[in-house]
């Protein structure tokens, strides 16, 4: 603090700064765990854990750079019941207020549909149809090449395209509902085009923690083994934390 002294009125003094004006900026990254467990004993033994990482970085204003890791694995009676892996990157850069080019890279693999690896680049475009501060609506396309191994399928490498649809939605208490779907169509063996459907709402619990709801519909058509469904539907729960 300053004095200043006036012999006389009237006298002038120096302006309070603005407190605002040294309010830390936002953080540029956000990072979030969420799992679930469950384990049951007695006339069944079962045990399942899902696991999920997300973190974004963001950089300019302009730039965003998206990770993404799931796991859902499942024992019963000692035998394993499932397994799904997903990972994501994605690179997205704004070109306009609503519109934005991205570059992504996605791997998949699923024990019990007899996939052992799902690999894919993909570049496009993405278009935001709703952009609020707590609710958004977008979609994109892409291009790509994508390379899949399956049990006893010759394995594939193809030209695809890359389809997506995502609907975000704060509600005024802080929970918040979140709905993504992609569609891969191969440009060569097209009947085996994969497709996912995921939902999660989450409700805060306290400061960085919330509960999940989740279920994810998984289509990988044209399994090998015809006692095989080309679909697959699953329900979470788990606990979120962001740091």
């Amino acid at each position: 603090a300053s004095y200043v002294a006036c012999a006389a009125p009237p006298c002038e003094f120096p302006e309070m700064p603005d407190a605002k004006v040294h309010e830390p900026g936002k953080r540029p990254w956000d990072l979030a765990f969420t799992l679930g467990i469950s384990d049951e004993s007695g006339n069944t033994e079962k045990t399942a854990l899902n696991f999920d990482i997300e973190g974004q970085y963001r950089w300019r204003s302009i730039n965003t750079l998206d990770l993404r890791l799931r796991t859902n694995y499942e024992e019963s009676q000692g035998v394993q019941t499932e397994g799904k892996y997903h990972g994501s990157l994605r690179y997205a850069r704004r070109v306009s207020p609503r519109g934005s080019l991205w570059a992504a890279w996605q791997v998949d693999r699923d024990d019990f549909a007899d996939l052992l690896i799902r690999s894919g680049w993909f570049v496009g475009y993405k278009h935001h149809f709703i952009k609020r501060e707590k609710t958004e609506l977008y979609g994109g396309l892409g291009a790509g090449v994508v390379h899949e191994e399956r049990v006893d399928v010759d394995p594939l490498t193809t030209a695809a395209f890359l389809g997506l649809a995502g609907y975000r939605h704060e509600f005024k208490h802080g929970d918040s509902f979140r709905a993504d779907y992609w569609v891969t169509p191969y440009v060569d063996e097209v009947d085996r085009s994969p497709m996912r459907l995921e939902l999660r709402y989450a409700h805060p619990l306290r400061n960085h923690f919330d509960v999940t709801l989740g279920f994810i519909w998984d289509y990988v058509p044209n399994p090998p083994q015809p006692d095989i469904r080309p679909w697959d539907t699953k329900f979470t729960v788990g606990l979120r934390w962001k740091p």
